[in-house]
């Protein structure tokens, strides 16, 4: 954002400030209404309710298992069965 400031490019400016907004992020476990899992893309979809943005967690192969254990722990009512 700040390079399209002094740089006088307004759509600099603008891309930076929409990179920021999706930065800050944040749905609490108890708000959490479902979770859609693709496990052969270790991808994770997590919704709110209506009119809120989900947040989509892509995870190495490495710590897939480890994400997954926690959702469980936390949200496990809210997989698919």
């Amino acid at each position: 954002m700040l390079v399209g400031i002094f740089s006088g490019n307004p759509g600099v400016a603008g891309a930076g400030l929409l990179a920021e907004s999706e930065q800050n992020v944040f749905i609490p476990w108890k708000d959490i209404t479902k979770l859609k899992v693709k496990a052969w893309r270790r991808f994770i979809m997590v919704k709110r309710e209506w009119g809120y943005k989900p947040i989509g967690l892509y995870c190495t192969p490495e710590n897939f298992p480890q994400v997954m254990e926690i959702f469980r722990y936390y949200a496990g009512d809210k997989l698919p069965r």
